[in-house]
Order: structure tokens, then sequence, then C-alpha cells
């Protein structure tokens, strides 16, 4: 929009000819010319500066006795006459002063030499760095990019007058059209993700109340819901927060509900140390499609807490006994809760009962060794059914 006001601005001004000279788009041949001649007598003038420095006659090396030493400490000092008398006065004037060594002044001329020849190097640096600037200003200078930007810009005002002229209007009526035509586009746009949204999640609400097995669930489908959901006005995206969470539970209820028929199928969820002696060892197929259906049900927790982040958030009142920086829960896993019902029950059935000879109040460790060996018994028993699913995938992806 700014850049739409400054160009409309500068059609009803547009600067002349000497307008373009003063501000450096037109007339830069002579400028350059101008650069380039004045860089050259100041290169000139430092070349014969250095020659000047050169010429000059270097310091000398030859070294003063220790008794013209000491005649010029006593001058540095500007002791009186009686002092200079003293000889004793005057040897700790001397020490005083420190007057450096031979070799001392030597090491300091060589630093001196030194730090001489590193900025002659400096400076020979700095003169091929101007030299070639020198000559890239000059070839630029020569070349055709400026005088045909240049020509490109007068055409450009040659274009913006014959349509002014033409049509008796700027071009702010274009810019209008165009963004009435990307607001048209958005919406289009906007519009088509709210269609897909609804068609895909009645597709999965049909799916899941015609329900046949977990096969027959599009959870693909439903994973790409959230991610759809995020894409639309907070309107829309309202919406289709309370459509995705009337799917998800249902889905959660059919995948718990079938869950549940294949660990009864399987005889051995509850564990029966009884029944278990009389059973075959091997895994049959309601044990392998345990694991998958766990797995389904964690696909769709995480669509159901991608839901819940999109939805708004609803104030709640804490109570009054808890303390502050005691953060909410998490939920536990869909998959465990399911496959906990039943041995909770079983718990729940020898513990929880006023008739059962195990619920006694005096005898605690009862239950507690009863979960111990449940926990060890069943987790040994998920582990072999766990490799009977993986290998049962690989063959089926191998077969395939």
């Amino acid at each position: 929009q700014v850049l739409r006001e400054r160009l409309d601005s500068w059609l009803q001004t547009r600067p002349s000819a000497n307008d373009l000279v003063e501000r450096g788009i037109l007339g830069r041949r002579q400028r350059f010319v101008l650069a380039s001649a004045t860089l050259e007598r100041s290169l000139t003038s430092r070349l014969r500066a250095e020659e000047a420095e050169r010429s000059k006659i270097p310091a000398g090396n030859f070294v003063y006795t220790e008794k013209m030493h000491d005649l010029l400490s006593i001058m540095d000092c500007k002791v009186s006459q009686e002092e200079v008398m003293a000889a004793g006065k005057a040897s700790a004037c001397k020490a005083e002063l420190e007057f450096p060594a031979p070799d001392v002044l030597e090491a300091r001329l060589q630093e001196v030499a030194q730090k001489r020849s590193i900025l002659e190097r400096q400076i020979a640096t700095a003169e091929d760095a101007w030299a070639a600037a020198a000559e890239d200003c000059r070839r630029a200078s020569c070349s055709r990019n400026l005088p045909d930007a240049a020509l490109n810009a007068g055409f450009i005002l040659q274009d913006l007058d014959a349509h002014r002229e033409s049509t008796e209007t700027s071009l702010a009526e274009w810019f209008k059209e165009l963004d009435a035509l990307q607001r048209l586009l958005a919406r289009k746009h906007c519009l088509a993700r709210v269609v897909a949204m609804v068609e895909k999640t009645d597709a999965v609400r049909e799916a899941v109340f015609a329900w046949g097995s977990a096969n027959a669930l599009p959870l693909s489908m439903l994973e790409e819901l959230p991610e759809l959901c995020a894409g639309l006005p907070p309107n829309s995206r309202a919406v289709g927060v309370k459509r995705l969470q009337f799917v998800v539970g249902p889905v959660r209820i059919a995948l718990e509900r079938e869950l549940q028929q294949k660990l009864r199928e399987t005889h051995r969820w509850p564990h029966d140390s009884a029944a278990a002696a009389t059973m075959d060892l091997q895994v049959g197929p309601a044990e392998k499609q345990v694991i998958p259906l766990c797995a389904d049900l964690q696909r769709v927790q995480s669509a159901a807490l991608q839901v819940g982040e999109l939805s708004p958030p609803t104030p709640t009142i804490a109570a009054k006994g808890n303390d502050e920086g005691v953060g909410v829960q998490e939920e536990a896993p869909w998959a465990a809760q399911a496959l906990a019902w039943p041995l909770v029950e079983r718990f729940r059935h020898h513990f929880w009962r006023l008739e059962s000879e195990l619920c006694r109040m005096d005898k605690p460790e009862w239950a507690f060794r009863y979960l111990v060996d449940l926990t060890s018994n069943h987790s040994e028993a998920l582990q072999k059914w766990e490799f009977a699913a993986h290998a049962a995938g690989l063959e089926s992806i191998g077969s395939s």
C-alpha cells in the first residue's frame, strides 16, 4: 500500500532531467571523471610524501661513553653545582634516572624498525586497494549499465505517460483490482479447506457408525483433519474442532470394544495360572491383533491431543486445598487404560468385596503381592504378543 501511494505521488510530480542529474541517476560520467582525477592527485601526493620520508637521513648508531652518560643525566636532572661536585650524589642521580643501556636502545630501535616495515606494507596494500578501486570506477563509468538504466527509466516514464493520457487514470485502480482478486483467491482457498474438512469428517463419521472392523476405519484421514482444521479461519476452526471432537469419541469407543473382544478371545488376559498350564503356548491370531489395536488407539489419542490444542482454553476454578504450583495431571495412554481395565476388575473382585476372603485390612501385603505378580505375568505376555505382531507385519510386507 505504501509503495502504491508513493508511486502515485511520484507520477503526479515527476522529476525533471535536472532533478535526475542532482539525484545521481543521470550525468554520472562527468562525476566519475572528476572522482578519478581527484583520486589520482591524492595517490600522487601520498607517493611523493613517502619518497620524501625515505630520503631523510637515518639515525646514527654512535654509542656514548659512560662519562658522557653521566654528564647528560646530570643535565636532565637539573641539579645544582654543589651536587655536581659531589660524586656520590651524582651517581645516585644517575641510578634514579635509570638511563637505558645500549643493548636496550638497540632493542627499541629494532622494534621501531619492525613497526615501520609493518606500516610500509600496510601502506602498500592500501595503495593497491586504491588502485583497484580506481580501475573499478573507471570500468563502471565506461560500461553500458548506467546509461542503459537511465534509458530504461526514461522508457518507463514514457509508458506511464502514455497510459495516463490514454486512460486518464493512474495505476491505483489496477492495484485495487489486484487486491480484490487476491482476496477472492484467499476466500476460495478457505472455502476449499472448509469443504474438505466437512467431507472428511462425514466420511470418518459414516465409517464409525457403519462399524465392521478396525481395518475399515479411515485413521489416516482422521490424522489429517487436525492439520486441516488449523488452517481454517477462527470461526470455521471452532466448528471444525467440534466436529472432530464429535468423531473422536465414537472412534475411541469402537476401538476399545474390539480390543476388549480380542482380549477375551485370547483367554489369557487376565492371566490364569491354572488355565495357562493346559493351554497352548503359541500365539494365536487374537493375540497378534491386540498390539495393532493398541497402536490404533494411540493414533486416535494423538489426533485428540492435537484437537485439544486447537480448541480455546476453558477457565477452570481450582480447588481451595490445591497448591498453585501443582499442574494438571496428563491423561494416561488410552491403550494402557483399555489393557488395564480387565486387570482392575479382577483386582476389585478379589480385594474390594466384603464377602471375599482376600479383603482383609490386616493383610495389605496380599494385595501388593498380587499386583506385583499380575504386572510381571502380563508384561511377559505383552512382550510375546508384540514380537508376534512385528513378525506378522514383516511377513505381510514381504509377501506384498
